[in-house]
């Protein structure tokens, strides 16, 4: 494998070194359309009117310092094509087994965490944020991931607790509640990766189940990585370091 080349979880990233090529814009005021702060707070009160609470928010890091995370990772022009768009969002639905007392979502929260600062060690550019060069004179921009930029990738506890599985599951068209669970149903694109996080997880308490919806950067990675990144998480998060089965059971 390349060195110039990260594979293991954010396959879309290409070469660490000064691109070929840039953006240009019209002029130098020219940006992409990001969702205003007023915007978002209208928003936010209309996920609270549909029954969402938030119980504990905090970012993650890598459990410790990667070298290769000081290098700068250039969009290539499939991803700078993506910046407009929305980012991927994806979740898995679990029952609460009936046979056993409700489970304490704040463990599993707690575990998911530790095992999501193991996962980023190997996948560390989803803990990073965008940044941008500019070059007023050309009008142009560099856009490249900053590894090292922003608190980390997003952990979201929250519950639902007026809403079953079968509300969810019953329904012909998806329900409106289940935007909520990804990012609290704020609305961005990926350009808004320069100062929101590039993964986020959201654990979800419902009235007989948990919903844990992730939602990543599609300029940083594509659905083959979303997929390698949630099944390398999944078997952290399944054995702790000395190999023994994880004590959270849902």
């Amino acid at each position: 494998m390349a060195t110039s080349d990260f594979t293991i979880g954010a396959c879309r990233l290409g070469n660490r070194n000064r691109p070929n090529f840039m953006i240009k814009t019209p002029n130098p005021g020219a940006s992409f359309n990001t969702i205003s702060p007023v915007s978002l707070r209208v928003k936010l009160e209309m996920v609270n009117q549909e029954g969402i609470k938030v119980i504990s928010e905090c970012f993650v890091r890598p459990e410790h310092e990667v070298p290769a995370a000081k290098n700068p990772f250039y969009l290539g022009p499939v991803d700078l094509a993506f910046l407009s768009l929305d980012p991927i969002q994806k979740g898995l639905l679990f029952p609460f087994d009936t046979g056993c007392s409700r489970p304490q979502i704040s463990s599993l929260v707690e575990s998911l965490k530790r095992s999501l600062a193991l996962a980023l060690v190997h996948f560390y550019p989803l803990a990073g944020r965008f940044e941008t060069t500019k070059y007023e004179d050309e009008h142009a921009s560099w856009i490249f991931l900053d590894c090292a930029k922003g608190p980390g990738a997003r952990l979201i506890h929250a519950s639902y607790v007026d809403l079953s599985l079968s509300d969810i599951l019953s329904s012909t068209d998806v329900h409106p509640a289940v935007r909520s669970f990804f990012d609290l149903g704020e609305r961005i694109v990926n350009y808004d990766g320069h100062t929101k996080a590039l993964l986020s997880i959201q654990v979800t308490e419902l009235l007989d189940g948990v919903f844990i919806g992730f939602t990543m950067n599609h300029s940083v990675v594509d659905g083959t990585s979303f997929i390698h990144f949630v099944s390398s998480l999944s078997e952290i998060f399944r054995s702790d370091p000395q190999g023994r089965e994880s004590p959270v059971k849902i």
